[in-house]
C-alpha cells in the first residue's frame, strides 16, 4: 500500500472465504494492517488467517497454517469434526465438504 493510500484508509477487513483461494493473499494483508497500526477486522475465516499472520511472523512458525488449507504444516486452526446437540453428538469425518463445520452463535462447551 502507497503512502498516499495508507493516509485515506480508515481500516481493512480481511472477509471470509474457504479453502486455499486467496489465503497467501490475506495473510500479508493481515500482517500489513498490525504492522502499520492499521484497524483491522477479520470476519470469519479473515480473523482465522490473522492467527496464522501472527504465528508466522511473532512466534516464528514459519508453516503455521490450517489443514484446510494443507496437511502439511503445524497446524493453528481445525476444523470441527465432533460436536454435541442437545444430548446427541454428531460426527463427520474430516473428508467432507467443509459447509455446516463452522460453530456459531451461542454454544456451551
Amino acid at each position: 500500500m502507497n503512502q498516499q493510500l495508507q493516509d485515506v484508509v480508515d481500516g481493512i477487513i480481511i472477509p471470509d472465504g474457504f479453502g486455499a483461494r486467496g489465503v497467501e493473499g490475506k495473510i500479508p494483508a493481515a500482517h500489513y494492517a498490525r504492522k502499520k497500526k492499521i484497524p483491522f477486522w477479520g470476519i470469519c475465516y479473515g480473523m482465522h488467517l490473522a492467527s496464522i499472520s501472527l504465528a508466522r511472523s511473532l512466534l516464528k512458525i514459519e508453516n503455521a497454517n490450517s489443514t484446510e488449507v494443507t496437511e502439511d504444516c503445524t497446524n493453528l486452526i481445525g476444523l470441527f469434526t465432533e460436536w454435541q446437540k442437545d444430548t446427541i453428538i454428531e460426527r463427520r469425518s474430516g473428508k467432507i465438504e467443509y459447509r455446516g463445520t463452522m460453530r456459531l452463535g451461542d454454544y456451551t462447551c
